[in-house]
């Protein structure tokens, strides 16, 4: 088995991690500075900005779950020894992955920020 097909294979459940955490940031259910939340200055603030701050980021995991699944199972489903295509796959959804995280990091602290009645209009 070669490296690309064990990336491939680790993104699907990374996917449906992110699916959890997604799901329990919509809920509430993440514990206060816990290493699952979306941890910012604004976001550890307050309870309320940790919870508003995690309900905002919430879809982008979502969104990042469906990167990691999908990605993971197009690039083992198509992988060939002599093709390129599964590395191009997981080099493209490690970076949109990066790219969906720094706008959820900024959705969050506007949310917490907003929260606590800071940077109103």
């Amino acid at each position: 088995m070669t490296w690309t097909e064990i990336l491939c294979i680790l993104l699907v459940p990374t996917g449906f991690g992110l699916f959890a955490i997604g799901y329990f940031q919509r809920n509430g259910k993440v514990p206060r500075n816990s290493i699952f939340g979306t941890k910012t200055r604004a976001t550890t603030a307050s309870h309320r900005a940790w919870i508003a701050g995690n309900l905002a980021a919430s879809p982008y995991s979502y969104m990042q779950g469906t990167l990691c699944i999908v990605g993971g199972l197009i690039g083992f489903v198509l992988y060939s020894p002599d093709s390129p295509f599964a590395m191009f796959t997981i080099g493209a959804v490690v970076i949109l992955i990066l790219v969906i995280a720094g706008f959820q990091v900024a959705r969050a602290t506007s949310a917490a920020e907003h929260a606590d009645g800071k940077n109103t209009p």
